[in-house]
């Protein structure tokens, strides 16, 4: 059995909104992929012990804010892709940070279609997450939309100047000819302005002046020419090599939906039923959760593919307790946990 002390994240939102404003303030520290050193998830576990015993579950530690991180930077790429309109489903969609997906009536029906395949967006049909923007401006841009890629996408100034061909007459091309230049990542583009969050919206944790706010790096779009550029070998190679990177991604998670939907009903339950086990433990879901899932599990196998569908554990965690209590069909206030 798990110990019964492990960290509960749904409790309490404002354990939420806690930890990522002590991350906000540390920000300037995090890795390249996103990711914190030890010595920023110690100081975060510190912090968030001195706020108080939890009203629910052990202590935050530093493994489970890790997790915790990696599930919030997942589902902050998911906005971020439909922001960016690449997110594959979501088209037909207008998400906005105020009335999220903006979830009418009219568009109820369509709405359950697509939330049943993207249950980690069921709780925003009429209002947005409210952590994108703080998100947003902990993870560095080179580490957002690792799933996304595009061309002609901004770039911040400080690097155009780089990685941008400068246009030069060539003989052998004419005035009509056509314009060209470097594929660029869609990582380098920013939504949500750079001023740090309001105060009065996230507890401090230290007082703010320690962490000067740097000031905004304004983006721009590469400027078409009439003239073909030329671009250097270490930036074909650069570019090349994302989109190299971005049509392995999308092959790896094609064969891995095929494995996946191949497997048998059996070996489908197991999965889910590991998983179950993964997430007891990690504190996601009780002991009571998990024997309800399990028993439903073997009388539904879709209800199995539901459950293993998503990487994280929180994500898991909200698709077991929507098969377990669904919302009604007339409610679009959908609340987050």
């Amino acid at each position: 059995m798990p110990p019964r002390d492990a960290a509960n994240w749904t409790a309490n939102p404002d354990d939420l909104t806690n930890l990522l404003q002590c991350l906000w303030e540390r920000r300037s520290r995090i890795g390249d992929g996103g990711n914190w050193d030890q010595t920023v998830l110690n100081e975060a576990a510190a912090y968030m012990a001195s706020l108080g015993t939890p009203e629910k579950g052990g202590p935050k530690t530093a493994n489970s804010i890790d997790g915790k991180w990696k599930a919030v930077r997942k589902l902050h790429d998911f906005f971020l892709q439909v922001k960016q309109k690449t997110y594959v489903g979501a088209s037909g969609w207008t998400y906005t940070d105020e009335g999220g997906f903006n979830v009418t009536e009219e568009t109820q029906d369509a709405w359950k279609v697509f939330a049943s395949a993207h249950p980690h967006f069921r709780p925003f049909a009429t209002s947005g997450w409210p952590h994108f923007r703080i998100v947003n401006e902990i993870v560095p841009s080179r580490a957002r939309g690792r799933f996304v890629f595009g061309a002609a996408a901004p770039q911040p100034a400080s690097t155009q100047e780089e990685t941008q061909p400068q246009s030069q007459p060539d003989d052998d091309d004419d005035d009509s000819s056509g314009a060209s230049q470097p594929l660029t990542d869609w990582s380098q583009t920013n939504f949500g302005d750079s001023q740090p969050p309001n105060p009065d919206d996230h507890p401090q944790s230290q007082p703010p002046s320690s962490q000067p706010t740097p000031p905004a790096v304004p983006t721009q779009r590469l400027p078409w020419s009439n003239k073909r550029g030329r671009t250097s070998g270490p930036d074909a190679l650069l570019f090349l090599g994302r989109s190299v990177q971005s049509v392995g991604m999308s092959i790896e998670k094609s064969f891995t939906q095929r494995e996946s939907s191949a497997m048998s009903p059996t070996k489908k339950i197991k999965l889910a039923r590991n998983l179950l086990m993964e997430d007891l433990a990690a504190g996601y879901i009780t002991s009571l959760e998990r024997n309800q899932l399990s028993i439903m599990f073997g009388r539904d196998v879709s209800a199995a593919d539901a459950y293993a569908a998503d990487d994280e554990g929180d994500l898991r965690a909200g698709v077991g307790r929507e098969l377990l209590d669904p919302t009604p069909k007339n409610s679009f206030d959908y609340m987050m946990q």
